[in-house]
């Protein structure tokens, strides 16, 4: 294997580097991404699940990418080979989050179409990945962050109840303790809830946007400061159960 030098790329792949483990493992190909580095290489080593044909599909070199203007790696492109199964994958990693994009092409007589896969992964123990964590269409239990460095939101507890359910936030600073409000759940054109909540706290209004997505959840917060002064900001964050 020919591996890419870092004194030629200048690119650190650290934040890349790692045991990521698929979020949904009922959805996914790959139950397990390993990322490392070689030599200044960055390397892909994908596991299968274990009822799959190709448990194990070896190791390949992976293309490392930046943020324009930055030498730090926040995705990868690489092509893995598993006998007439060539998948390539386009990665980007998000606040502890990996989206890996997944081109399926089949290089012999079989005739099977392309295909297209996305899957979220996160740094985990492999045990704690399988629950779905929707219950009844609300996204219920504790959640925390995927970044533990947030100046956001740290966790967030949804509770349901007759008819409906709440939301309890601890603030990654003061005011830790944002109360419980209500959730109003709002339906798309295929019939999925999405979740809305507003806090009414002493600096601050927060409109929270609360989506499921592969077993993880998103919360899209818009924030409005009471001062006058400070400006109005947006911030999306990953959350994964905790229990």
């Amino acid at each position: 294997m020919d591996l890419q030098r870092a004194s030629a790329t200048r690119i650190d792949v650290s934040r890349l580097v790692g045991e990521w483990f698929g979020i949904k493992l009922d959805e996914n190909r790959i139950a397990k991404i390993v990322l490392t580095e070689q030599d200044g290489a960055l390397l892909i080593h994908p596991y299968g699940t274990t009822d799959s044909e190709w448990s194990d599909w070896g190791e390949a070199e992976a293309t490392p990418h930046c943020d324009s203007g930055s030498t730090t790696a926040t995705g990868f492109h690489a092509q893995c080979r598993v006998g007439a199964m060539l998948v390539e994958f386009v990665t980007v990693e998000n606040q502890g989050v990996l989206l890996v994009q997944m081109f399926t092409s089949y290089h012999d007589d079989s005739g099977r179409a392309n295909e297209f896969a996305k899957s979220y992964y996160r740094r985990s123990a492999p045990e704690l990945v399988s629950t779905s964590g929707i219950s009844t269409g609300v996204v219920t239990g504790e959640w925390v962050n995927s970044n533990p460095a947030t100046k956001w939101v740290s966790a967030f507890t949804v509770t349901e109840h007759a008819g409906g359910a709440t939301i309890r936030i601890r603030g990654a600073s003061d005011p830790v303790d944002w109360g419980e409000v209500e959730l109003t759940a709002h339906q798309d054109k295929h019939g999925e809830s999405n979740l809305l909540a507003t806090f009414d706290l002493a600096p601050f209004e927060v409109v929270i946007g609360v989506i499921s997505v592969k077993n993880l959840v998103v919360l899209n917060q818009f924030r409005r400061y009471k001062d006058g002064e400070t400006i109005n900001s947006f911030c999306r964050e990953f959350f994964f159960r905790n229990r």
